[in-house]
C-alpha cells in the first residue's frame, strides 16, 4: 500500500461521495480501513457517526506488512492503528518472499557465530580499517578533500553511531556540522533545494532523485523523529512469528546541501 498514492486518490474523490460509500457499509471492514485512512491522510473529519460496536480490526495486515506494536486503538473506526508512522511521515514495507527470507536467514545470529572464531585485537584492526575505507569513500561521493583532523571526526562518529541515538532535530544538526567546513555550517534545517546526480556534460546534470523541498522538511523531520521514537519506547517491528527490532531507513537531505 502506497499511503502517497492513496492521499492523491482521495483528493481527487468528492468528499460527498466517500461519504456516501462510508455508510452503505459503516462497519464493513475495508469501509473502516478506508474511512479511517481518508481521515488519517487528509485530516479532513467526514460527517458520520463513530462505530458504536463490532471487534477492533488490524488497519494493516501483519502477516502483508511490516507494523508496528502495540497499535494505537482508534475508537471512532475501531480500527487498530498498526502504522509506523503519522501522517507527517509513514513508510509501508510490505512482507515481500525476498524479506521473509532474508528474515529466516538470521544474518545477525550467523555473524556473531563469524566473529567469535577470531580474536578481539584482530577485529579492532578490522573495524578500524573498514571505518577508515567508509571514511575516505564518503569524501570521495561528496568531491570533499580532506584532511587528518575532519577524518578523525568522521570515523569517531562512525564509532558512535551504534551507540548514541542522534534521532533529534539539534544532534542532527549538530552531527553535520561537525564534519562539514564551518563556513558551511547550519543553524536548521536546509534552505536550499538540493538532488542526488551526476554531471554528464558541461552543465548537465543527470538527477537520480530530487530531494525534499525545502519548505517540506520541518513537517517531514518532525514525523520520522516521531516514528523514530515510537519504535524505540516500545514498538516492535512486527514479522509475523517473529519480533524483530530496527527498520532501516535513509534521513531525508534535511541538512545537507546539493549532493552527488
Amino acid at each position: 500500500m502506497n499511503l502517497a498514492i492513496l492521499a492523491d486518490l482521495f483528493k481527487a474523490v468528492a468528499p460527498e461521495d466517500f461519504l456516501s460509500y462510508v455508510r452503505s457499509k459503516p462497519i464493513g471492514k475495508y469501509a473502516r480501513r478506508l474511512w479511517f485512512l481518508y481521515e488519517f491522510l487528509t485530516g479532513t473529519t467526514l460527517r458520520i457517526d463513530d462505530v458504536k460496536h463490532g471487534n477492533y480490526i488490524d488497519l494493516l495486515d501483519p502477516d502483508e506488512y511490516y507494523t508496528v506494536i502495540p497499535s494505537r486503538q482508534v475508537r471512532r473506526q475501531r480500527i487498530n492503528n498498526n502504522l509506523p508512522g503519522d501522517r507527517r511521515f509513514c513508510p509501508t514495507i510490505r512482507r515481500t518472499n525476498i524479506l521473509k527470507d532474508f528474515e529466516e536467514s538470521d544474518l545477525p545470529e550467523r555473524c556473531r557465530k563469524i566473529v567469535s572464531g577470531y580474536s578481539p585485537e584482530l577485529l579492532k584492526r578490522a573495524l578500524s580499517y573498514l571505518y577508515s575505507k567508509e571514511t575516505k569513500s564518503s569524501f570521495e561521493i561528496e568531491h570533499i578533500k580532506t584532511n587528518s583532523s575532519r577524518t578523525e571526526r568522521f570515523i569517531t562518529l562512525l564509532q558512535l553511531a551504534e551507540r548514541k541515538d542522534f534521532c533529534e532535530k539539534a544532534k542532527l544538526i549538530d552531527l553535520q556540522n561537525s564534519i562539514t567546513d564551518p563556513r558551511f555550517s547550519e543553524s536548521g534545517y536546509r534552505l536550499s533545494q538540493n538532488y542526488v546526480g551526476e554531471t554528464v556534460a558541461w552543465q548537465k546534470e543527470k538527477i537520480h532523485f530530487a530531494c525534499p523541498k525545502p519548505e517540506d522538511l520541518p513537517d517531514l523531520m518532525e514525523g520520522l523523529i516521531a516514528l523514530h521514537q515510537r519504535m524505540e519506547r516500545g514498538g516492535l517491528v512486527r514479522c509475523g512469528s517473529c519480533h524483530s527490532r530496527g527498520l532501516w531507513i535513509r534521513f531525508p537531505s534535511s541538512v545537507r546541501g546539493r549532493e552527488r
